[in-house]
């Protein structure tokens, strides 16, 4: 299906970036010891290793909130690909099965805007950026 080679490109493409992002981290971790080193050994001045220090403990947050972004927004699992797939096949099962708050959870996922009634009847100023 070509979901599922989508997911696994996406899953592929995510393992590297994960990978490279934990590398830079290592690397700076590195950086980190050796701008010590100078500092320890008089090459750099005080001054000078603040600012340096500070810049490459910057550079490690950003990079570990990176990470952590990344790692709480994984792929989703086969099985909610599976279970929404059938979910989609019979929707009008689905919709006659599920209570009052899943129909309204589903109805602001797709139309975040409401379903307006008009002169012409229900209908949907904008479909959700989600679904388009």
């Amino acid at each position: 299906m070509a979901i599922e080679a989508n997911l696994a490109s996406q899953r592929s493409v995510g393992a590297k970036q994960m990978a490279r992002l934990k590398a830079r981290l290592v690397e700076l971790s590195t950086r980190h010891r050796q701008i010590l080193d100078k500092s320890l050994s008089g090459v750099f001045s005080d001054s000078d290793t603040k600012k340096l220090l500070s810049e490459a403990e910057q550079e490690s947050d950003n990079l570990q909130s990176q990470i952590a972004a990344a790692e709480s927004s994984e792929i989703v699992p086969k099985e909610v690909v599976k279970k929404g797939f059938a979910v989609l096949q019979d929707m009008a099962a689905f919709w006659q099965k599920v209570g009052l708050t899943t129909k309204q959870q589903l109805q602001r996922f797709l139309f975040p805007e409401g379903i307006p009634f008009g002169e012409t009847g229900f209908g949907a100023c904008k479909t959700a950026f989600r679904i388009q």
